[in-house]
């Protein structure tokens, strides 16, 4: 019976999709992580922006159009609330404090501010 995930880090089972990278430089963990980042360390639209634009041509074809879209994307709250969902999706697909919110500082002060 063929396992239908591979072991990219120790104890994290991860789907064999994730982890094609036959058409791109950045696997989907990849850019998660750097999402991630850029949400906790900036919290900023523009910061996501150009994240977006530096990484569209090192994702997957099927990704491509969605990183562009991100980079020319004007609302900044869309923006913002896009790359909340790609990070929040990943880390409940792989069991990261599932259901619970991704913490942005930045975006916490400023709401709260």
């Amino acid at each position: 019976m063929r396992s239908t995930s591979k072991a990219a880090l120790p104890g994290i089972p991860l789907p064999r999709w994730l982890m094609n990278t036959q058409s791109m430089e950045l696997n989907s963990v990849d850019v998660v992580v750097a999402m991630a980042l850029v949400l906790r360390i900036h919290g900023t639209a523009d910061a996501v922006r150009q994240l977006a634009h530096r990484i569209r041509d090192k994702v997957c074809m099927e990704h491509r159009p969605k990183m562009r879209a991100l980079a020319r994307m004007e609302s900044d709250d869309q923006v913002v609330r896009t790359a909340l969902t790609v990070v929040q999706r990943a880390t409940d697909a792989l069991g990261i404090y599932p259901g619970q919110p991704f913490p942005v500082p930045a975006i916490q002060q400023e709401r709260a501010g």
